[in-house]
């Protein structure tokens, strides 16, 4: 991701005055938003991650031996959990990828 500064100034020549500053403020709202979403990538990777290790290792352990009820219980909270986090994230990216397409429509209306 990333808007380039020839982007940017190829755009800014096209404003003049309180143009300009409007172009800038809504730039940086796009690239305030692009952040916002490499950042939900991130903890969607982290989420996943955990995830799958939790999956795995469940797995494993009922392989070996039959587990009593009680930690399948507790295997199958946290299993849900981070199944729970991983939507979260998706929703999250989601909605800010929509608010980011709309501040970059801004921009160039």
């Amino acid at each position: 991701m990333g808007i380039s500064s020839e982007f940017l100034q190829e755009e800014q020549s096209h404003y003049d005055g309180s143009g300009i500053d409007r172009l800038r403020a809504a730039m940086g709202n796009v690239l305030r938003l692009e952040r916002y979403l490499e950042i939900i990538l991130s903890r969607y990777s982290f989420a996943e991650g955990n995830f799958r290790n939790s999956l795995r290792q469940l797995n494993e352990a009922m392989k070996e031996h039959p587990i009593p009820m009680e930690e399948q219980s507790k295997a199958f909270e946290q299993q849900s959990y981070w199944l729970t986090l991983l939507n979260l994230e998706v929703e999250s990216f989601y909605l800010f990828a929509k608010m980011e397409l709309d501040a970059c429509a801004a921009v160039m209306h």
